[in-house]
Formats: C-alpha cells, structure tokens, sequence
C-alpha cells in the first residue's frame, strides 16, 4: 500500500499562523506528517509531496501510483 501524505501550503507560503501556539498550516501539517511516517515506518510506503502549484499537484501525486492520498 503507498499513501501520499500532502501537507498543503509550502516553506515559503506557510498558510495562516496559529499566533497562540506560534504554528503556520505548514508547520503543523508537516510535524503530523512526521508523526504518520513514525508510527507506520515499515508497514507500509509513506510519500510526502510538496504542492508547487495546484495544476501540477494531480501529476506529481500520481506518478507515484498511490493506494491513498
């Protein structure tokens, strides 16, 4: 089974910020991704894919032929 994992916004475009907790979308989405690959290290393929523009999301998630986005 291979997951896609995408955790939206990017870098250098962190989305809106958490001012209480110091945290941006990006931020937080990318800790959980790092959590997910944790717990799920070996079971099974884990891709993480940066969004470089919402055209070209489609193609890059399906060049790895995923199970799950």
């Amino acid at each position: 089974m291979k997951a896609i994992l995408i955790p939206g916004h990017k870098a250098d475009r962190p989305g809106a910020k958490n001012k209480e907790a110091g945290v941006s979308e990006f931020g937080f989405n990318s800790g959980l991704i790092d959590e997910i690959r944790k717990k799920f290290k070996g079971e099974q393929e884990l891709v993480k894919v940066n969004r470089v523009t919402y055209k070209a999301l489609p193609k890059d998630v399906n060049r790895h032929k995923p199970t799950f986005v």
